[in-house]
């Protein structure tokens, strides 16, 4: 009641101040109008959003916007949005490459588990994916020493803890097994 009383006081005076013909004074009370309008829905919308973000804001979510499928807990909007879900690791030990080229660190010999007893030859490389991995080297003796260069393959040794990658024999520096004559 009060905006109708202002706004037929406004309509008066621009009619006697400033001698406006009836078209240009709608003209003027259309935009006044429209941005009252444009005012009040925005105040109107930032509260709205403010009312929403408090009432269903997860105290226990710290992550913030990134986790918005966290926000809430109520099973209709885990329903709507989806559940959470973790990324899962990619198991498989070359990223899913065939092969992989790698530099050797270190020569070890492990001990396997537990009913078998033997000394399996291993080496510890560093791979072209960054990698750092414990590759098992193949059939009886091997040449290879600190910084040589070895293709290794996927291929796990079921008795070594760790072992899941073989090296590739007669490829870079590691020779072809010698025959004995």
């Amino acid at each position: 009641m009060h905006q109708l009383h202002e706004l037929h006081q406004f309509i008066l005076h621009q009619l006697t101040q400033h001698q406006l013909t009836q078209l240009q004074l709608i003209q003027h009370l259309l935009l006044t109008i429209t941005i009252m309008l444009l005012i009040q829905f925005t105040i109107h919308f930032v509260l709205v959003m403010l009312v929403f973000l408090l009432t269903t804001w997860d105290t226990t979510t710290l992550a913030g916007f990134m986790e918005i499928k966290r926000m809430g807990s109520s099973l209709f909007r885990a329903h709507k949005i989806g559940y959470f879900q973790k990324p899962r690791k990619y198991r498989q030990p070359l990223g899913g490459k065939p092969f992989a080229k790698g530099v050797v660190l270190k020569t070890l010999i492990k001990k396997p588990k537990k009913p078998n007893s033997a000394n399996r030859k291993c080496v510890l490389v560093r791979l072209s994916t960054g990698k750092e991995m414990v590759a098992y080297v193949p059939g009886v003796g091997h040449n290879l020493q600190e910084h040589n260069i070895v293709l290794c393959r996927v291929g796990r040794v079921k008795d070594c803890n760790g072992v899941k990658i073989k090296c590739v024999r007669g490829k870079y520096d590691l020779a072809h097994v010698i025959k004995p004559e």
